[in-house]
């Protein structure tokens, strides 16, 4: 297994032990049902230079957050609750099971998706696994 699929494989382990979702998929779904859920999707990969003689390589996935969106409030509220969660559940497992040197949310957004038939509140957080320091 290449590093990139050991570190998803261990992304989509660590939602899958927050409760409160009740999906996890490893890829993103054309059709997200069975709410609330979790989606992630490879973004790519960074290499940043630290210093003059320092270089940091991470490998970069979205996660995806679902929530039924009926009513407004309801659905903020439940993702105040999800969102804290899902980052705890991933603070707890820095390494991602030695997949990694260490991980990082970067940033999070929030918006709605209106769709007549299933209308959602997603949130996408920024994962990156830092895969290398080099001095």
């Amino acid at each position: 297994m290449n590093n990139i699929a050991a570190i998803e494989e261990q992304i989509v382990a660590v939602l899958q032990t927050v409760t409160e979702l009740r999906a996890v998929y490893d890829h993103e779904p054309l059709e997200v049902s069975d709410l609330p859920a979790a989606s992630i999707f490879y973004a790519g990969f960074s290499c940043e230079d630290l210093t003059v003689k320092s270089q940091q390589t991470s490998e970069n996935w979205v996660l995806r957050l679902y929530v039924r969106l009926q009513d407004a409030e309801l659905a903020q509220d439940e993702m105040k609750v999800l969102i804290p969660k899902v980052r705890e559940a991933i603070r707890q497992n820095p390494s991602l099971n030695n997949t990694c040197l260490y991980n990082e949310l970067k940033r999070g957004d929030v918006f709605a998706v209106v769709d007549a038939n299933n209308p959602q509140l997603v949130a996408e957080l920024h994962l990156s696994a830092i895969t290398e320091e080099a001095v």
